[in-house]
């Protein structure tokens, strides 16, 4: 209700001064040059939303099965959430400001990369962990929130919603994806270090093709 009060709505705005507007689904995703946008857009939200549910998901049983006790797992996970809240502010505030939107989208990468290698490798200590889940949910929350606030700049108005279902669409494949990679992963007998490690270069992969769109925008 806060958001229909207070927020414009930029596409009735605009039909009621110029009439209706249709744009058709092929010139929204690729005209104007949008072609290399869109897939990355895409790239980047699948890449993004695999990373996100394998953590949502299986956070507690890879720890459990590094050492850490169910109790201090659980524990961890509710951390990770918790730290999405002021890592989503803190990305929305610094992305926001054009002077520094470049260095918050890298910033945000690299920690969230970093947050990862402490779960991978770091010493399986409570408060080591605790430390690194918080820093992974603050991270990764904000770099998720970063490239939800690309994708509506590169569409025009009256193809926005059609532009970011297409972008929620691609992610929605990769947040199922992830899940059953892992689990066929952890049936393998994989390590829990290397399930972790493994999901840095795919969103090493998410923050390139935000940086693309980024510059592109």
């Amino acid at each position: 209700p806060i958001l229909w009060l207070l927020l414009p709505d930029t596409h009735r705005t605009r039909a009621a001064a110029a009439g209706p507007v249709r744009i058709e689904v092929g010139t929204t995703l690729f005209g104007g040059g949008r072609a290399t946008q869109s897939v990355a857009l895409w790239l980047a939200f699948f890449a993004m939303l695999l990373v996100l549910f394998v953590i949502v998901g299986w956070l507690p049983s890879l720890l459990i099965s590094r050492g850490i006790s169910r109790s201090a797992a659980s524990m961890v996970q509710m951390l990770f959430n918790l730290g999405a809240i002021p890592g989503t502010i803190l990305a929305g505030y610094w992305f926001g400001r054009a002077s520094t939107r470049t260095g918050t989208l890298v910033a945000f990468f690299l920690l969230a990369i970093t947050a990862l290698l402490l779960l991978s490798y770091g010493p399986p200590r409570l408060g080591f962990v605790i430390a690194a889940g918080v820093l992974a949910g603050m991270a990764i929350a904000g770099a998720q929130a970063i490239i939800y606030a690309l994708a509506p700049r590169i569409y025009p108005t009256a193809g926005r919603a059609t532009g970011m279902g297409f972008c929620v669409a691609v992610g929605r494949i990769g947040s199922a994806s992830g899940p059953l990679l892992v689990g066929w992963m952890v049936a393998a007998q994989f390590l829990p270090t290397t399930v972790i490690f493994s999901l840095i270069p795919v969103f090493a992969l998410a923050g390139m093709m935000a940086l693309i769109v980024s510059r592109l925008v």
